[in-house]
């Protein structure tokens, strides 16, 4: 259960007051207690001056919320608040400069702006928080204390941003997953003011740590990240039973529910492990990690193309039907848009189908099929064939034709996402913005590279939408994005050189951006 506490202040004394719990009313009585609780208040008429309500929360207690207004919200000036407001915002949106057209610059910083609204602070002013035990615990003087990962959505775009524009929260954010395992037991799933509720899969803060570590960036105990990776990768808990995992090298659907998602999303946080434990020469977990990341293909059918369940004595699951929204071993999607979450490993995805020519025919299936079986998920919207951008399974999709040498088909279907589901109106996006993670494959696509491998710190280039670009890079230096000839109409690649020289594998890591420079297109 959560509590949130609350501090309210009039600009003005109320003459009378009514409370109530649900229907039953406690008449003039100054206290109430109960689950459905209500208030009405009565104000004179003040000659048309204004009524002002100030209002401050806690998670911790009473006495939070009121050391909160008082450190937040002392003076009654209105202005001054939307002033301070729109300097901290500005502050924060110039993080990047672009030059576009007033529609572009709308959506683009509409995008950032959702993308900064979270995670949220935890803490109150005097560093006080309430853990995962509901035990109140204190941070050191000057920190503060975060909630609000919705990890199985912003694992895939909108972390990686935190770490690139942003590294000193970014390092705040591993630091207070770790501080999650630490009273928990393992990293969080989906944590909601300061605890987990498991409404997602998968152990997707271990790609965020992945990320920050292999991005180096500073202000993050690695030693104590990893450790916390580790165990959230072996200690089993709910959708997690790592013993099954082991022992079968996937998850039987007999013995798990959605076992299809788990194992493919499993497969790739095992992925995020061995990579780290490779950074730092840890090679037995290395082994074992990368072992576990290959899991995923113990679930493809080469007889029907797709990844099916099996059940404990691998056999194939009767009444497998790719397009159905209702088969128990997906999590919001179907066989179609689960079959490419293989980033980790885009070359064996290409073998399973036996080579470019094989995969390319599958993949360009995926963009044109529009037939359905049932019902379609309500999570499921923006679509492009069985590519459904609304929700964040298939975000990586339309970068993997650069893995089977087709790029130009990648730079069609970025455009195409762009212009069709992103739009400068107030029901502008294709599907719920999931705290930020549409936005995030937005701003990603519109700079013309992504984080396709989200853990690995390397972003995969695509098409950019402006002409010019900026990152104005923490450690002060600027990182530049031209598009020479860029029109609406241009959107394929000719070349692309970051200061000066090729890049032939379409390909270019965090370190290189945060060394500075230009990264140059040429569009044709």
């Amino acid at each position: 259960m959560r509590k949130v506490y609350f501090r309210a202040e009039f600009s003005r004394p109320f003459n009378q007051h009514l409370l109530m719990n649900g229907g039953l009313n406690v008449g003039s009585s100054d206290v109430v207690n109960g689950r459905t609780l209500r208030a009405a208040l009565n104000f004179d008429p003040a000659d048309g001056q204004e009524l002002m309500i100030k209002v401050a929360i806690s998670p911790v207690d009473n006495e939070g919320a009121r050391k909160n207004m008082l450190a937040e919200a002392q003076s009654w000036d209105f202005d001054g608040y939307v002033k301070a407001a729109h300097d901290t915002w500005q502050r924060e949106l110039s993080r990047i400069d672009i030059e576009g057209t007033e529609e572009q610059k709308t959506i683009f910083y509409t995008g950032l702006y959702h993308v900064l609204m979270q995670p949220n602070t935890m803490s109150d002013v005097d560093g006080r928080y309430m853990d995962t035990n509901f035990e109140i615990k204190q941070m050191p003087k000057g920190q503060t204390y975060h909630s609000t990962f919705s990890l199985w959505d912003t694992f895939r775009a909108a972390h990686p941003l935190y770490t690139l524009i942003a590294p000193d929260i970014a390092a705040q954010f591993v630091r207070d997953m770790v501080l999650h395992h630490q009273t928990y037991g393992y990293l969080p799933i989906w944590d909601l003011w300061g605890q987990d509720n498991y409404c997602m899969i998968g152990n997707h803060a271990i790609p965020v740590l992945a990320d920050a570590i292999m991005a180096e960036i500073p202000g993050i105990d690695v030693e104590a990240a990893y450790q916390a990776m580790v165990e959230s990768s072996t200690r089993s808990h709910f959708n997690s039973p790592f013993e099954i995992w082991e022992k079968y090298g996937y998850m039987p659907q007999t013995l798990q529910d959605e076992s299809v998602s788990i194992t493919m999303e499993q497969a790739f946080d095992d992925a995020c492990v061995a990579l780290v434990a490779k950074k730092l020469g840890k090679m037995d977990d290395y082994e074992r990690f990368y072992r576990r990341s290959m899991f995923y293909k113990n679930l493809f059918d080469p007889e029907t193309g797709f990844f099916r369940p099996k059940d404990e004595k691998g056999n194939w699951m009767e009444g497998f039907d790719p397009l159905s929204y209702e088969q128990p071993c997906f999590v919001e999607g179907n066989a179609w848009q689960y079959m490419w979450f293989v980033p980790q490993d885009p070359q064996g995805l290409i073998d399973l189908f036996g080579g470019k020519k094989g995969f390319l025919k599958k993949l360009d299936e995926n963009f044109s099929l529009t037939d359905t079986s049932g019902e379609v998920n309500g999570n499921a919207s923006g679509f492009i064939g069985q590519y459904a951008h609304g929700n964040e399974p298939s975000h990586h999709i339309v970068y993997l034709y650069n893995f089977a040498g087709k790029p130009e088909r990648t730079q069609e279907l970025v455009e195409q996402v762009r212009s069709e589901f992103y739009r400068a109106t107030p029901c502008g996006y294709a599907g719920n913005d999931d705290c930020g993670q549409m936005s995030a494959w937005y701003i990603f696509s519109s700079l013309g590279f992504y984080p396709f491998h989200a853990g690995s710190a390397e972003y995969v280039i695509g098409t950019p939408l402006f002409t010019k670009a900026t990152l104005h890079l923490e450690n002060g230096k600027d990182f530049v994005i031209n598009a020479k000839n860029k029109t609406p109409e241009r959107i394929h690649v000719k070349s692309v050189k970051l200061n000066g020289k090729p890049i032939k594998d379409y390909t270019i890591t965090h370190q290189q951006i945060m060394a500075g420079g230009t990264l140059e297109f040429i569009m044709k």
